[in-house]
């Protein structure tokens, strides 16, 4: 009998020992055996942010295949890592109910406008939600570099239709940030279209200007004009425009402006023919036999050597005087030529803004006025200056910004100050400054000199670098001529403010 309690209370122990054992084993076979895949599309994967305007935000996609073993229903994440910036995803987590199942994920990160410049690399991981946490079932990269692109370009209008021979024009405008350091070159590209042409090589674009010297929070607008040729055909083109600072290439903006081709030729309209016109009008009858009656004198006269002189002489002068007087008979292109004679040098913004005239009245007028050779055109620095065509041009001119004016005028009050005390006086960084400093230096204006590690700014004996309003000249030197010519007076050039 004593035997019997102990078999059964064995036989117990073995039962309450097998059922958490059984559960045990249960539980680890129904562990499935999970994979994925992630695709990251190519196209977002690789990204460029530009962060000087502020916050900026990368977006990025990618394509998830998970299988598995059982048809347990399981949960798989999506996650960043490797980031301290603020991210969202679309879906972060998945739900898995059939062996084999896909899905799309969308996600974005916020990149601060205080990330320092350079190349960022962030994982994007899919794992699966187990007892224990998570495991890590596959992974991908995203390439982020971050720029601070101090400058923005904008362009107005961006489409234009011009036709067989003509010119559209474009404007452009540049506005510096506040970390803007040097100047900025511009370039028109190549001029395209989706069919070839043959006289798409015929399409010339120019630029008002091919650099820019703008200060911190300034702005610059400046024309594009394109001509389009005579035979030019129905066409599409696209034509680049690039803008970046000086030396360093990476800190660019560019745009696409498009010009829409109308060649298309006008259909005749109907009417009655030439003969009909003649039979039914008197007064073309008249002009008729008047043109035929000065013909024929013209031939008679021109028959002998003197006739032929003494008409050329009567009558060349006579063109060449209405020629002319009809090109400044025009208000407004006389008072554009007057003011280019009261202000040689001036450029095509400062006609526009002096004149208060459109961009497209001035540019049209110029280009009269330099056809008919009235002014000539040259290219100064970044800029297109238009003088009288009966003055002599100044060979060499330097414009100054205010900022620069403002820090010779202080070198010259307080001679000896260093570069730390005129970018405090001034409310300029030192780079700022320096910069300036460079011009200022290299236009013979002002000299520097080291004391230990401070950079004492001195002004240069003799220059003058004062603003018009003050009665002072610009610097410049003007083009003396040849030995033994007299010297043609002009009234010295204003100095260009920005």
């Amino acid at each position: 009998m004593s035997l019997v309690p102990s078999k059964v209370a064995i036989a117990l122990l073995a039962i309450l020992l097998a059922v958490p054992l059984a559960a045990a084993l249960a539980t680890a076979e129904d562990v499935p055996g999970l994979s994925a895949t992630l695709a990251l599309d190519p196209s977002t994967a690789t990204q460029t942010v530009d962060v000087s305007a502020g916050n900026a935000l990368a977006l990025f996609n990618g394509h998830v295949v998970v299988t598995k073993q059982t048809v347990q229903r399981e949960t798989v994440r999506v996650s960043l890592t490797g980031t301290p910036w603020a991210w969202e995803l679309t879906p972060d987590s998945h739900e898995v109910v059939l062996p084999s199942d896909e899905f799309d994920v969308q996600g974005h990160l916020t990149v601060p406008s205080t990330a320092a410049e350079g190349t960022y690399v962030v994982t994007v991981e899919v794992s699966w939600v187990g007892i224990d946490g998570l495991v890590r079932l596959d992974t991908g990269t995203l390439s982020l570099a971050v720029l601070h692109i101090p400058f923005t370009l904008e362009v107005s209008p961006t489409t234009a239709q011009v036709a067989p021979g003509g010119t559209a024009t474009f404007w452009l405008t540049v506005r510096a940030g506040p970390a803007l350091a040097g100047p900025l070159d511009c370039l028109a590209g190549d001029v395209s279209s989706t069919v070839q042409m043959p006289w798409l090589g015929s399409v010339y674009p120019l630029l008002d200007v091919a650099r820019l010297e703008l200060s911190p929070g300034g702005a610059e607008t400046f024309a594009l004009e394109v001509d389009v040729p005579v035979n030019a055909t129905d066409a599409v083109l696209s034509l680049p425009v690039r803008v970046w600072v000086e030396d360093t290439p990476g800190y660019a903006r560019e745009q696409t402006v498009t010009l829409d081709v109308q060649g298309v030729p006008v259909p005749r309209p109907s009417g009655p023919t030439w003969l009909e016109r003649l039979a039914g009008d008197h007064w073309l009858q008249l002009a008729i036999v008047s043109t035929a009656l000065v013909v024929g004198i013209v031939a008679f006269l021109g028959g002998t050597e003197t006739g032929l002189l003494s008409l050329l002489f009567l009558l060349l002068p006579l063109f060449t005087r209405l020629r002319h007087r009809e090109v400044l008979n025009q208000f407004t292109r006389g008072e554009i030529f007057g003011f280019i004679k009261a202000n040689p040098g001036a450029s095509l913004t400062s006609v526009r803004e002096n004149l208060d005239l459109s961009n497209g009245v001035v540019a049209y007028h110029l280009r009269v006025l330099l056809r008919e050779e009235y002014i000539v055109a040259r290219r100064e620095g970044g800029y297109k200056r238009f003088y009288p065509v009966d003055m002599q041009v100044p060979r060499k001119r330097v414009h100054f910004t205010r900022l620069q004016i403002d820090i010779a005028e202080k070198a010259s009050l307080h001679p000896g100050i260093s570069q730390s005390s005129l970018a405090r006086m001034l409310g300029e960084s030192k780079q700022v400054v320096s910069y300036n400093l460079k011009v200022l230096i290299a236009a013979g204006v002002v000299r520097v000199e080291r004391d230990g590690p401070r950079t004492l700014v001195f002004p240069v004996e003799g220059a003058s670098l004062l603003s018009e309003e003050e009665g002072a000249p610009a610097a410049e030197s003007l083009d003396e001529g040849a030995p033994g010519e007299p010297r043609v007076p002009q009234a010295p050039s204003p100095v260009r403010l920005q």
